[in-house]
């Protein structure tokens, strides 16, 4: 997964690919990679962070690397002062839907759909801090 995004010398070297702009997170287990996870700004709305790509390698996934990149991502749009968030997923990805709305995502229908048609579903929240109850 991760090959697919950075190269080799990237990872250790703490360079990103030239090719992929925003803010970019990597988790790592000593010096090895665990997950990796990308904020952006909205092309579609104003004042709106896009969550672009993310992963989390075999071998650490169950740990709840998704969710605190979720979060912190969020916590990042706030303080960059962006009122919300959007992203997509593919339909069938049941744990990334689940670690959307554990962080307080709910799919919502943008007027401009720019996923797969037949696939894609649309997550929105606000970077408001949620409220415990």
């Amino acid at each position: 997964m991760a090959a697919e995004c950075f190269e080799p010398d990237e990872w250790q070297t703490g360079r990103l690919p030239k090719a992929k702009t925003g803010y970019w997170w990597v988790a790592f287990d000593g010096k090895t990679p665990a997950a990796f996870a990308c904020l952006r700004p909205s092309i579609r709305s104003e004042h709106t962070g896009y969550l672009a790509m993310s992963g989390v390698l075999a071998r650490w996934r169950g740990k709840g690397l998704q969710r605190k990149l979720i979060r912190k991502r969020v916590a990042y749009a706030r303080q960059l002062g962006w009122h919300t968030v959007i992203t997509d997923t593919m339909h069938g990805n049941a744990a990334s839907m689940r670690s959307l709305i554990a962080c307080g995502f709910r799919p919502y229908t943008p007027v401009v759909r720019w996923g797969d048609p037949d696939h894609a579903v649309y997550w929105t929240r606000s970077t408001e801090p949620r409220l415990s109850v």
